[in-house]
């Protein structure tokens, strides 16, 4: 990053805006930026750090000067990126708030590709912050520390070594987090993987002593019982081909009875249905019949209708002949009459609508008249107005005149002349520099009390740490020896706690593995108990159901007897029932049969076999539910029995093992590790407590001696400046000696007490000289104002009175003519209102016309309706003839249908009829008839033919049910027993997956925790810290190194002992090794700058885009002549085209070095703040 322009304004002691131009200051690569001390020269750094990151190192909220609300900064910058250079602006405002505090107000960044195309990044406060942040790849405080470079900290860094060096670094790189905290946190990944190992042991111990032969022995019990399931599936799979066979046949033998019974019924219906077909047949014959004696009854009917209509056609007709006569005559006169009088009445009509045509002109024009009139009196309105207004203006142009002179007295009253405001403006500056040298004897004579109490304090403080360091290095020793105490005589290892974990653990996983026995026994007497009350309550519901089944048995043969009584007394009657007429009877051989009356009591035969089928559908529902229990039964035996043998197993292993015994023997074991775990954890409490405190000591010790290192060089450093103070003050004294007899003549001179209120005074003077001024301008530009004013109403009033000079003359014009216009209306319109005399010649014509029209119409309307009626009745009298010729031919064809079908008459035919939706259902019910009777008798076939020869017995079939149901529940049991095997198979192949992965994980934890373990050893006291410490020691030494041969050309060059303290090879002295605290002071300042810009640049690693300018911030006020000629041509060799340097210095001498500078002038109190000017 390189620096462009920096604008600043109300920053500190940046009243005014001010423009700092880095594009000419580091044109040279060296500049630098001299300033009285307190002049605004820092403020320059806190400016660019504020623009970027919107906050100032020295962290304060009220940088907002006080004279201003607001600070505004503005900072150009540019980034290379390969051959591209580009320019970047940031500018942020700030506000002061209601507390008079500052507050942040805006922000805005954008690349500059030219003074009027720019691309904005980011606006708002934040996302300014984070764009800078990104793009220049530095926060607020690496980017401090990598821009300014003060020298006394890093000649510090030089002199140091060993722990207080590494201190240092540690705080400048932030390398704590490699110290303790690393310390602190492997301690805790220990402890974690520790309990972690404890923790699969634990779960380890919960398996027991499961094997893979146990897993096998299943395995081969599985396969048995699945041979066993196999060889039952099958014999069930010959049983139930043998079921569905005769399933089937079972069916279609219930099916066939059914289907033989619907049969006999709807041969009973034979009969009745041969009848209905006649009656139908009749019924279609007259059907045909009936449609023509309905079309001669219509014939009939129409007839008489058309008659009737024929007459009143007739009577119609000669009165319209007679009202045609006297309306034809009424025509005749109005047309006359019309032809008359119509041309005339339309020559009024055009007459009057000329005399309307010059009205509306006469109006028009009368309005314009009337308009000009109105526009007259406001023209002579206006022009008074302006008139008074131009009164008005004259009298404001003399008062404005009036307080002119007045201003111009004032102003001279107040001039001052140019020679005596130079001649007191040098007083005032005599004045200045006077008082500020007699400011600064006291400020010195302050600052050498001040010294001479500061060093006696440090002498007191140096010898008081001193005393503190050995006391605590005593402590330290006497902690060290008791800690080496501890653990030597510590009470266990890792190995033996965990050992007696592991042996309560397998002692806690056999009382747990009783424990479920035990309760596993409850479970299964329990269950047992249970087992027993169901096949108690089984067997009392199977005796009820035998009792019921011979109850059902016992009603069935007296129901069975009597119908058998019934058939042999009814034989012929039941056989005349069945007989279907059409069809041979089973005895005689007869197809039609004659029904005779039988003493049979139907009603009571159909109630017993209807009884009969209820009976048998009771019994099978009871027989299926005597099955059910049964092999329920069964079911809860084989687990009655299965539950016996668990139990049996159960008391056999609890009888080899002690179960108090354990429990007591577990609690003992317990006991003993709790007490040592107790033990160790004090020991352990006890030692972290006292490594925690020989750390606290060590840091304090090391603490120590960097404190009096401090005060040490703290008391030299005080010394020295001492007696610098002792001289400068001589010279100050002196000085102020000359300026004070020449500070006193000019008072005399002048006759004046104090200088600096005659300069205020001039400057109040000036400021309302300023003012008068301001003011003279202002009130000149008004009389202009007034003046322009003043002339434009003047051309409005002639221009005003022109117009109505016009305005006059027209209006006469008008006049005339309306006259004129009234004598021509007049005449046209008959001394007649024009408008409604239109209206009479319009009614009139309309009245002439409409009558003519209207009696037009009625006579062709007449006319039209004669011959429509005269149409009409020629139309009837031709259907009437047609109707007639129909009538005879109707009769003719009735009579020939009603011989063809053997009808006697028409009365016959009709009583024969049927209607339509009796006809229907009557044809539907034959229909159902049929068709019932054909599918039963096809269903009989069917079924005839599909058993065949094969038949079952219902005992047989029951029998084959019973087997079935028998295998079904052998097979099911076996299954079962399959699936608990199964069950036990997959839990013990999980249980080994989790022992084999818990093994697994053991190991793995086992070897991070030896290695977590080697670390802790290895992170022990600061050995990592100072591991990273003398890394980064090694890089800032080389490339500090090349940076101080390049600015001492060659000669020096820095390198690290075995110890890690800094060396000096002098390669022109043949490559001599010298200790830096031999360095001179040119030497020093010079190595440790090396040093300082080695930092930065390491601090620079985690920058996106390079620094290409540093500051030197102070640092020269200590170097004499000699050792600042040394310096400053260090410096010019060390800068180059990508790299600026910029010194910040009060020191005079070195101005002459500098080939550019930038001058900070401190502000003046009252008439303006800093400003800045290149030199």
């Amino acid at each position: 990053m390189k620096p462009g322009i920096l604008k600043i304004k109300g920053l500190n002691s940046f009243i005014e805006e001010q423009t700092i131009d880095f594009n000419r200051l580091s044109k040279r690569g060296l500049f630098g930026i001299f300033g009285p001390t307190g002049s605004g020269k820092s403020t320059i750094l806190d400016a660019i750090i504020l623009a970027l990151y919107g906050e100032i190192p020295r962290n304060t909220k009220e940088f907002v000067n006080s004279e201003v609300d607001s600070l505004w900064v503005l900072y150009e910058f540019s980034i290379k990126y390969g051959d591209e250079r580009k320019v970047y602006v940031v500018e942020r405002t700030f506000k002061r708030n209601d507390e008079g505090l500052r507050k942040s107000k805006d922000a805005r960044f954008y690349i500059k590709n030219t003074e009027t195309d720019i691309d904005i990044i980011a606006e708002g406060i934040t996302n300014v912050t984070k764009e800078i942040e990104k793009i220049i790849g530095l926060k607020a405080d690496d980017f401090t520390r990598s821009v300014v470079l003060p020298q006394g900290k890093f000649s510090e860094f030089l002199r140091l070594t060993g722990a207080e060096r590494r201190s240092m670094l540690e705080r400048i790189f932030g390398l704590e987090k490699y110290g303790r905290q690393l310390g602190e946190k492997i301690k805790n990944a220990k402890d974690k993987k520790r309990e972690e190992l404890l923790n699969i042991e634990s779960q380890l111990s919960v398996y027991g002593n499961i094997t893979e032969e146990e897993y096998k022995e299943l395995e081969e019990s599985l396969k048995l019982n699945t041979q066993e399931e196999k060889n039952l599936r099958k014999e069930l799979e010959e049983i139930n081909k043998e079921y569905e066979k005769y399933q089937s046949i079972w069916e279609l033998q219930k099916e066939l009875s059914l289907y033989e019974e619907q049969l006999k019924e709807l041969d009973k219906k034979e009969d009745e249905y041969s009848n209905k077909e006649k009656i139908l047949k009749r019924a279609e014959d007259a059907e045909k019949i009936k449609a023509h004696i309905d079309e001669l009854k219509e014939i009939r009917q129409k007839k008489e209708q058309i008659v009737k209509e024929i007459d009143l056609l007739q009577d119609k007709f000669n009165s319209l002949s007679k009202k045609k006569a006297e309306v034809e005559k009424q025509y005749q006169e109005a047309l006359n009459n019309k032809n008359i009088n119509h041309p005339l009445l339309l020559q009024k009509q055009a007459n009057i609508d000329q005399a309307i045509n010059i009205l509306k002109d006469k109006n028009s024009m009368q309005e314009d008249r009337n308009k000009l009139r109105e526009e007259y009196l406001i023209n002579r309105e206006t022009v008074k107005k302006h008139e008074d207004k131009e009164k008005i203006i004259a009298n404001q142009i003399n008062n404005i005149e009036e307080e002119l002179k007045i201003i111009e007295e004032e102003k001279e009253k107040i001039y001052v002349e140019p020679t005596f405001r130079e001649e007191i403006q040098k007083a005032y500056e005599i004045e200045k520099e006077y008082l500020n040298l007699k400011t600064i004897k006291e400020e010195t004579k302050e600052k050498l009390d001040k010294l001479t109490l500061q060093i006696k304090d440090l002498k007191n403080q140096h010898e008081k740490v001193i005393m503190e360091k050995e006391k605590k290095i005593k402590i330290l020793s006497k902690l060290n020896n008791e800690v080496k105490d501890l653990k030597d005589n510590f009470p266990a290892n890792k190995d033996i706690i965990f050992e007696k974990h592991k042996y309560i653990q397998e002692l806690k996983s056999k009382d747990k593995i009783l424990d479920e026995q035990i309760k596993k026994k409850e479970f299964e007497e329990s269950r047992l108990n249970e087992l027993a009350k169901q096949l108690t309550k089984i067997e009392d519901l199977k005796e009820n159901l035998f009792k019921e089944k011979e109850n059902l048995k016992e009603k069935l043969e007296i129901i069975n007897t009597e119908i058998e009584i019934i058939k042999k007394t009814n034989m012929a009657a039941l056989l005349s029932a069945e007989l279907i007429e059409g069809k041979p009877c089973p005895v005689c051989g007869s197809t039609s049969h004659k029904h005779q009356s039988f003493d049979l009591d139907e009603e009571k035969y159909n109630s017993l076999l209807a009884e009969e089928k209820i009976l048998n559908k009771q019994f099978q529902e009871i027989e299926e539910k005597y099955q059910e229990l049964y092999i329920k039964y069964v079911a809860i035996d084989n687990e009655k029995n299965q539950s016996k043998e668990e139990i049996k197993i159960i008391n056999e292993i609890l009888n080899n093992q002690e179960a108090d015994k354990l429990k007591d023997k577990i609690s003992r074991e317990e006991e003993n590790l709790k007490s040592l775990l107790s033990q160790i954890n004090t020991i352990e409490k006890d030692i972290i407590e006292k490594e925690k405190n020989i750390s606290a000591l060590k840091d304090e010790v090391n603490y120590l001696g960097i404190e009096e290192a401090r005060i040490n060089e703290g008391i030299l450093r005080d010394e020295k400046q001492y007696k610098d103070l002792q001289s400068a003050n001589k010279d100050i004294e002196d000085k102020l000696n000359t300026i004070a007899n020449e500070y006193n003549k000019i008072k005399e001179k002048f006759n004046l007490d104090n200088i600096e209120e005659k300069i205020k005074q001039i400057t109040k003077w000036d400021k309302k000289r300023i003012s008068y001024e301001e003011k003279e301008k202002n009130l000149r530009e008004e009389i202009k104002a007034k003046e322009k004013e003043k002339e434009s109403f003047k051309t409005i009033i002639s221009k005003l009175s022109q117009e109505n000079a016009a305005i006059e003359q027209s209006g006469k014009e008008k006049s005339e003519m309306i006259k004129a216009w009234e004598e021509q209306i007049k005449k046209l319109a008959e001394d007649k209102e024009p408008y409604m005399y239109r209206d009479e010649i319009k009614k009139a014509i309309n009245d002439l016309l409409e009558k003519e029209a209207v009696l037009k119409d009625v006579f062709d309307k007449i006319k039209n309706e004669e011959e429509e009626v005269k149409e009409k009745n020629i139309k009837f009298k031709t259907q009437l003839e047609t109707f007639n010729q129909n009538h005879i031919e109707k009769e003719e064809r009735i009579h020939n249908l009603l011989q063809d079908y053997n009808f006697a008459n028409y009365e016959e035919v009709l009583e024969a009829w049927i209607e339509k939706e009796k006809k229907e259902t009557l044809e539907k019910d034959l229909k159902n008839y049929k068709e019932t009777l054909k599918e039963v008798k096809s269903h009989i076939s069917r079924i005839r033919k599909r058993i065949g020869e094969d038949k079952i017995s219902k005992e047989e079939w029951e029998s084959l049910k019973e087997r079935k149901d028998k295998k079904s529940y052998e097979l099911e049991m076996k299954n079962k027993r399959i699936a608990v095997i199964q069950e036990k198979l997959n839990i013990l192949k999980k249980d080994l997956e989790k022992v084999s992965k818990l093994n697994r994980q053991k190991a793995e934890l086992s070897r991070i925790y030896s290695m977590i373990d080697e670390l802790s050893k290895l992170v022990q006291g600061y050995k990592f810290v100072e591991f990273i410490a003398t890394n980064k020691l090694k890089y800032i030494a080389k490339e500090a190194s090349k940076t101080l041969k390049q600015i001492t050309m060659g000669r020096y060059a820095l390198e690290l002992d075995s110890l890690g303290n800094f060396i000096i090879r002098d390669d022109f002295n043949g490559g001599v090794r010298r200790s830096a605290s031999t360095l001179s002071g040119g030497e020093t300042f010079l190595t440790s700058l090396s040093l300082a810009l080695a930092l930065s640049s390491q601090i620079q690693l985690k920058n996106s885009s390079p620094l290409e300018f540093f500051f030197l911030d102070e640092g020269f006020g200590t170097l004499d002549n000699n050792l600042l000629d040394v310096v400053m041509s260090a410096l010019e060799r060390l800068h180059s085209q990508q790299l600026s340097v910029g010194i910040i210095s009060h020191v005079e001498e070195l101005k002459n070095r500098i080939p550019v500078k930038l001058i900070v002038e401190s502000a003046v109190q009252g008439i303006s703040g800093t400003k800045v000017r290149i030199e």
